[in-house]
């Protein structure tokens, strides 16, 4: 063996004594040979310490998990309490920074060793047994202190043969990825490369070359006789070749890929060359290319936004010289990949018309990445940039590539560096590094506005220099920073995203314990307050609320900080004590008479489930103590364990909609060896039994049989288990008698959740032996497992009388102790399934608490959570593991998934169906599935392509430049695009969703058809990024495809919230218009990401308003209920968005759910008012498109701050253009010839169309171009707006923003209208909508600019509203002014004298008016007159009556009798009203209202009249015709025709009987 020793503490000596003390040392058997080869050098980093034991540690070369080396460490001393050994590495930390550490372990009989971090918690390097071959561990580690350094050390303080370690890494982690380089100096022991030194190695080239490795701004040279071959002999040495070393573990592993990357230019093409040598290459084709070896590349534009811009994958398969593209039409790129040895080699070749027309950029952002598959799964990536591509699509990091002629105009190169997360007011430097690449020292200017640096530098030749500038950030938010290098003769810009963030200083723990003291305080003297406020007899909703979010979340801070969790409670004090000041304050005020609470309305439990109008729910609530039915808006939580006991303080808190889940792998088990018991495998464990033996037992006739003869494979066990009910904070004992011969010393009995250690070994060979053990329950505990665990080789283990008991008493609470009522399971329903019932029980505890405490539930039956042993038997349910979605693991219509599941439902619905508190089913959660991925679906798509083509020649032919011999030879298409071939791709990939929802809903009611049902589907409304290929159009997501099996429009989304930034809350609003457009229907978002799922915590004083903004304007777009995403207390790697750390968050929600409900009915209006405008979204268009959806974004925006709320007209909805008076087309360029054939009719038949982009309506779904004279025609009678891009993000929103609100003027839909008042112009950066509730009009505002309020007025029908009643402060300003603060929206109702908004600038505007404000007339709805609609002789009757006095009775069966027999009666009607249901013509009309003066007024003159079409004029309407006349009541058109069989209009009739009314009353 080649060795050496690491130096411990206590062997470090002078320098000639080294030899001979390391001899002796090994004379006595303490230290092994050490490698003459070797020195001390090679395993610096390290430190090894023996404190008095025979113990060491070395460099193994022999025994290796991957490289030339690994480190042995032993300890030949038993164990004692002062003796052991300890190695350990330090590593540099940041505060508040999440990491995680891992590394590769071999044990040999080691008797106890820990890792740990600073002597703190320690993980056992024996967590299933002493000896094992190569394991991965990785530990999450979050630093809450002040010191930049920790020790990663690990200990063994008991006699051990070996640990062997490898690969050891430290990774600072963002949202749970690692990113960075590893932080440990000398991770894998293995000796150390030779460095070539040769006279004719060039230097200048290897400095260059050593900045580009971790360089920001890379120089590209132009090409010269580049083939695209996969040869890469034809590169010059210039181009230089870069190591891409950044890595992204995504699962524990050994990284074990080198890569390369080449660039250059020329005036057509981009070319990049990536070499990638791996020993094992395993490609996967398809949409799912990335999960094996392959390659991806992203380049976007280089400026100040940092937009991703286009992303691109490559793979190769070398036994069939395949080169496959992925996400972009092949015949744009030229792409050759080569295979030689261990190394792939891929030549890529981009066109610059591709991204950037004709016009090559000056630099471009890029980044690459190298997928790395071993054994069938992706364990990590390589990647420039490792946030880039792999995790968050993002370009901000991504380097810079300059595109020069030659090296010789790299005269130098610079960059711009810093933290990418800056404390609000913290001093901290930026770095300019400067590359001087000439052959003189050079001077160099850096010019950066935002430090207010400008200084002058000096870098040596071929010399690195970094150059600090203070920077001290004093706003929050994502900033650009920008400097500029200059040499006096080219400039260089730089940019640098920063994110500038709220932080928190983490307190020591009696600074912890005073401010505990401080809110227990709080909540002592709110109690005082509220009691005598309450025996003044207030109802204090509001005030209760606050009381118990103060006394709820001062508890929950106490068991965190007797966790040791300290990081949240200075923050959580802050605002817990913003909290009880304001409550303080109004509890105060209505002691002293100064003002009154609002009561809140609330639902209770009713015997009657909602009712669904519209967008709004309608159900039974109470508002002191008088219960009505009216519109109700649900604002809950949810959605793990942690919420299901804490049913009674959601209430109490203010929430009452709550999110449970539970799925088929809680109730469907396989069958029993004996009732009551389970068997749950985990992993691979194919060869082991449990069964009843009646030869051999403890006590009676049975014992438990269990034999394991599966080899030990790390994570790979299985359990037998029976779960009883507890008691919280209570001691249990538990145990059993067994009996075994050969039990692995890894087998285990404990209970609940009991530390590793602490668990009970039952190893050996032992006759009948009782194992026993004690287990406290957590505080939320009810429910706990006894469990014994096996992972490894056992001949036989016997195990009888198993008990648990609550301490102190003799009750077991175990069922079927003794295995004695055999091996007949009363719960099997055949197909070898069983049902357990206990965690439907436990289901049914939440509903009847929720029932009790007035809460509504909405249940996901969680389909994704599929019994993981049906899978092992029959592994096409996930083809053979190909299937990837997280929650569609499985082929979704496959017979067994679709029976299992049908099962499962029948029994679950049925045993939960009748609690009232059950509100709605969940029938999926973020379903997405794409058949490409595995071959399961194939033959189906085969079947579907020949049904719908019949022979492969009609198919070639309709593909176009395909030559396929058979329907066999078809595969997956790689990515989305306007052909023929995507076109039925996709229409077969969505059925197989569509289909799986139909038998889920159809399910479900056929257990409970009263309950709603509605599914969690992920939101597909983008904003500035282009939907990536797999996370839109591969989705298989046609939610119109399901709408008809669905009751509600359930969804998941949000604008979750960070440091004050959003992710845009127009993506969210608009995913709720899109569906309530396709479905008139409620929505629901199930898992509101209104805060951003990250672990690292924000502290904006900006986020409680944000977040609850998302719930009022969700409201005001649709969606009727909400469950917010989080009420958990355990950490997962997305505390930023825990409920539980978010105090003022929960009080701000909370409060929003309250003031909805109070202004219920004026929500509602605002829901429910009919959408005048409409905008096309066609998924045709985005597979052809991506950039099509950024100008839908646009032009959805410039609707809602012009007051308008679009309706979405779809590919599948086109009948509905008519009812639309104006309808945006955003650049949506393949819609089917039927839906430009309806636009065409749509335009002529009066309606208005404003068009987007030039390529629009230009072609058809498969990429065929439309008749050009068509187009041209349509375009000239409607007009364009031509649309640019950058990296797929529109360039001119501000043209798009005129064109549509000129649109809405044109069209007069501006007789509401929101003002700046600084300004008297119209505000930006507003949205307003608003409807018409009892006779007001309601208008709904949220100012939408996060650093400026903003003072505003309100015009109706043009003049300036004086004053207004405001709802959430239950204020009237009479100013007619009102500042909005950011984010938090308002909601006006105004008195109107005509509330129609279709009459604003109508000819008959004050005539509508006049009899509207007489009573004489109504609307066809709250807000619409409809001035140009035809009226009914009957309607035209009723309103002669009205003018006349006569009495009415409107509420007979017909409604009308009334007034048409009352004006016949007195001969004022005479032959026109006989058919009283149909329009009336202009000339009955004129008689009926001429007869009517004269009823009153005696004989009417008349006046000879001379219309152009007189002679049209019936003979006996002449009379009354030239009466009207000389009444002025009624004449011709400006073309002088009477037109007197055209129907009259709403209009003509408001004035006729408004000249009729001031006739007969004055």
């Amino acid at each position: 063996m080649k060795s050496m020793i690491i130096k411990a503490k206590r062997f470090i000596v002078k320098t000639a004594a080294v030899l001979t003390a390391i001899s002796v040392a090994g004379a006595c058997g303490f230290c092994p040979y050490i490698s003459p080869k070797t020195n001390a050098e090679t395993v610096s980093g390290w430190t090894a310490y023996s404190n008095d034991s025979d113990s060491g540690a070395v460099i193994d070369n022999d025994i290796v998990y991957s490289g030339s080396g690994s480190l042995k460490c032993y300890n030949n001393t038993k164990r004692t309490a002062e003796q052991f050994f300890s190695l350990s590495t330090t590593v540099n930390v940041k505060k508040g920074k999440t990491y995680k550490y891992g590394f590769m372990a071999k044990g040999e009989n080691i008797n106890r060793g820990t890792v740990f971090i600073d002597w703190g918690i320690r993980t056992s390097l024996t967590p299933f047994q002493a000896t094992y071959d190569w394991t991965p561990f990785e530990i999450s580690y979050t630093h809450s202190t002040d010191a930049a350094t920790v020790e990663l050390r690990f200990v063994l303080d008991d006699k051990t043969d070996g640990l062997w370690l490898d690969n050891v890494y430290f990774y600072e982690t963002e949202n749970g990825v690692c990113i960075g380089e590893n932080l440990i100096k000398n991770s894998s022991f293995d000796t150390p490369k030779t460095i070539d030194k040769s006279e004719n190695a060039n230097k200048n080239y290897d400095a260059l070359t050593k900045y580009l490795i971790s360089g920001k701004r890379i120089p590209v040279y132009k090409a010269d006789g580049i083939s695209i071959d996969g040869d890469f002999s034809d590169w010059k040495s210039e181009y230089n070749v870069i190591p891409i070393t950044g890595v992204n573990i995504l699962n524990a592993c050994t990284p074990d890929v080198d890569a390369n990357i080449r660039y250059a230019w020329d005036d057509d093409y981009f070319y990049t060359a990536i070499d990638v040598t791996d020993d094992s290459f395993e490609p996967i084709e398809g949409g799912g290319f990335w999960q094996g070896d392959s390659i991806q590349i992203s380049f976007s534009a280089d400026d100040e936004q940092k937009n991703f811009g286009t992303e691109i994958g490559f793979n190769y398969f070398p036994d069939t010289d395949k080169s496959e593209i992925n996400g972009i039409a092949e015949s744009d790129i030229i792409y050759k990949a080569k295979k030689s040895g261990n190394t792939v080699f891929y030549e890529i070749a981009i066109p610059w018309t591709l991204q950037y027309g004709e016009t090559r950029p000056e630099s471009i952002l890029f980044n690459a990445l190298v997928n790395d598959c071993d054994g069938g799964i992706r364990n990590y990536c390589q990647e420039i940039d490792v946030m880039g591509i792999s995790t968050n699509k993002s370009a901000v990091n991504n380097p810079v590539l300059v595109f020069q002629n030659s090296p010789e105009d790299t005269t130098f190169l610079s960059e711009l560096r810093g933290e990418s997360e800056i404390g609000v007011n913290k001093d901290t430097d930026l770095t300019v590094k400067i590359f001087n690449n000439s052959n003189q020292a050079q001077s160099y200017s850096i010019k950066c506005d935002e430090t207010g640096e400008e200084k002058s530098v000096e870098v040596l030749l071929k010399s690195e220099g970094e150059f600090k500038l203070p920077y001290k950030p004093t706003e929050s938010g994502v900033t650009t920073i920008v400097a500029e290098v200059s040499d006096g003769i080219q400039s260089q810009k730089l940019y640098l995203s920063v994110n500038v963030i709220f932080s928190m200083e983490i307190p020591t723990s009696e600074e912890c314990n005073e401010m505990l003291d401080t809110l227990d305080g709080y909540v002592r003297n709110a109690e005082s307050l509220l009691a005598e406020c309450e025996r003044m007899g207030y109802t204090l909703d509001y005030e209760m609320s606050d009381y118990y979010i103060l006394e709820r979340f001062t508890q929950m801070q106490r068991d965190k900080i007797n966790d040791g969790q300290y990081q949240y409670i200075t923050y959580q004090f802050s605002k817990l004590t913003e909290i009880y000041n304001a409550l303080v304050e109004n509890l105060k005020s209505y002691i002293d008479g100064k003002s009154k609470p609002k009561a809140a309305v609330r639902m209770v439990t009713s015997d009657q489930r909602d009712e669904i109008k519209g967008e709004t729910f309608f159900r039974e609530t109470e508002v002191n103590g008088n219960i009505e039915k009216r519109p109700y808006y649900y604002v809950g939580t949810g959605h793990w364990d942690y919420v299901w006991s804490d049913i009674e303080n959601m209430r109490k808190l203010g929430y009452d909609f709550i999110h449970i889940e539970l799925g088929p792998n809680s109730v469907i088990f396989p069958e029993s060896f004996a009732a009551d018991w389970d068997v749950n495998v985990l992993g691979y464990v194919p060869d082991y039994s449990v069964e009843l033996d009646d030869k051999t037992s403890h006590r009676g006739k049975y014992s438990a049989k269990i034999v394991n003869n599966t080899p030990y494979n790390y994570n790979n066990f299985f359990t037998v288990r029976q779960t009883v009910k507890v008691e919280p904070n209570t001691v249990y004992e538990f145990g059993m008698f067994a009996k075994g011969t050969n039990v692995s010393n890894t087998t285990k009995l404990y209970m609940g959740n009991m530390d590793y250690n602490d668990r009970t070994v039952c190893g050996g060979t032992y006759d009948w032996t009782e194992y026993s053990g004690t287990y406290k329950t957590g505080s939320n505990e009810t429910t706990a497992d006894i469990i014994i665990t096996y992972d490894s080789p056992s001949t036989v283990m016997y195990i009888d009388d198993m008990y648990v008991r609550k301490q102190g008493t003799d009750t077991n609470l175990i069922k079927n102790p003794g295995f004695e009522n055999g091996n007949v399971d009363p719960n099997s329903i055949g197909d070898g399934m069983r049902v357990k019932y206990d965690a439907i029980e436990r289901v049914k505890e939440v509903l009847a608490s929720a029932e009790e405490n007035n809460v509504a539930i909405e249940l996901l039956i969680t389909p994704h959570y599929f019994p993981t042993f049906l899978t092992t038997k029959d592994p096409t349910i996930n083809d053979d593991g190909k299937v990837p979605f997280q929650f569609m693991p499985f082929n979704p219509t496959h017979p067994t998934v679709k029976k299992v599941l049908e099962k499962y439902i029948d029994i679950f619905i049925n045993s939960v169906k009748d609690y009232k508190s059950l509100h709605s089913i969940v029938l999926s959660n973020e379903p997405a599935f794409n058949p490409s991925y595995g071959t399961y679906y194939l033959e189906p798509y085969h079947n579907y392509l020949k049904e719908l083509y019949g022979t492969i020649e009609n198919l070639n032919k309709a593909y176009g430049d395909s030559e396929y011999k058979s329907f066999d030879d078809i595969g997956w298409p790689k990515s989305p695009g306007a052909n023929q071939y995507w076109v039925d791709y996709r229409t077969f990939s969505d059925k197989i969703l569509a289909d799986y929802h139909h038998y889920l809903s159809a399910a479900v009611k056929a257990a409970a058809p009263e309950i709603p049902v509605h599914t969690k589907i992920m939101s597909t409304f983008r904003d500035k990024t282009p939907p990536s290929i797999d996370d839109y159009r591969l989705r298989g997501t046609d939610y119109e495809l399901w709408t008809d099996c669905l009751d509600i429009n359930g969804n998941d989304g949000g604008a979750g919230s960070f440091n004050g930034e959003t992710n845009d809350i127009y993506t969210v609003l608009g995913w709720y218009d899109w569906q309530t457009s396709v479905k008139n229907a409620p929505c629901i978002n199930s898992e509101d990401h209104i805060l951003s799922a990250t672990d690292v915590m924000d502290y904006s004083p900006l986020q409680p308003d944000f977040c609850a903004s998302q719930i009022w304007q969700g409201a005001i777009h649709g969606r009727s209920g909400t469950n917010i995403w989080l009420w958990e207390v355990r950490e997962f790697g997305e505390n930023n968005a825990l409920l539980t750390n978010r105090p003022m968050v929960v009080s701000k929600t909370t409060k929003v759910g309250f003031d909805l409900n109070r202004a219920a009915y004026q929500v509602a209006a605002i829901q429910n008012e009919p959408r005048r405008v409409a905008i096309l979204k066609s998924e045709n268009s985005l597979d052809g498109s991506v950039v099509s959806i950024n100008t839908c974004y646009n032009t959805y925006i410039s609707c809602l701050t012009g007051g308008m709320r679009p309706m979405f007209i779809t590919d599948h909805s086109y009948e509905k253009l008519s009812d639309y008076e104006v309808v945006f087309i955003p650049d949506m360029r393949f819609v089917s010839d039927e839906l430009f054939d309806k636009l065409v009719k749509y335009v002529d038949d009066g309606g208005k169309l404003v068009i987007f982009g030039n390529k629009s309506l230009t072609m058809n779904p498969v990429g065929k171009a439309r008749d050009a004279k068509a187009v041209s025609e349509l375009f000239e009678k409607s007009g364009i707006t031509d649309v640019s891009y950058s990296d797929n993000t529109v360039n001119n929103p501000g043209d798009i923003d005129k064109a549509v609100k000129s649109a809405i003027a044109d069209k007069h839909f501006d007789s509401v209208y929101v003002y700046d008042k600084e300004t008297d112009e119209p505000v930006d950066n507003v949205e307003w909508l608003y409807g018409v509730y009892d006779g007001k009009i309601v208008v709904n505002m949220c100012n939408y600019d996060k650093k400026n309020e903003k003072t505003v007025y309100v015009k109706v029908n043009g003049k300036r509203v004086e004053s207004f009643f405001e709802h959430r402060g239950e204020q009237i300003y009479d100013t007619g002014e009102i500042t909005l603060k950011p984010y938090q929206p308002i909601l006006i109702s105004i008195d109107a004298d005509n509330p129609f908004f279709d009459t604003y600038k109508h000819w008959a505007e004050g005539d509508i008016q006049s009899i509207y404000s007489k009573q004489l007339i109504k609307g066809v709805s709250a807000s619409r007159f409809a001035p140009d609609d035809t009226l009914t002789g009957a309607e035209f009757a009723t309103l002669t009556a009205r003018v006349l006095e006569m009495k009415l009775d409107e509420s007979s069966d017909v409604w009308y009798d009334s007034a048409v027999s009352g004006l016949n009666k007195i001969k004022i009607g005479a032959g026109e009203l006989n058919a009283p249901e149909n329009a009336i013509t202009r000339e009955d009309v004129c008689a009926i209202a001429v007869r009517a003066y004269e009823n009153k007024n005696g004989a009417a003159e008349s006046e000879k009249t001379n219309y152009n079409d007189q002679h049209k004029i019936s003979s006996d309407k002449v009379e009354f015709v030239e009466k009207a006349a000389q009444l002025k009541i009624m004449n011709g058109d400006d073309n002088n025709n009477f037109n007197p069989t055209e129907f009259i209009t709403r209009a003509e009739a408001a004035r006729i009987i408004n000249g009729l009314f001031d006739l007969l009353n004055n």
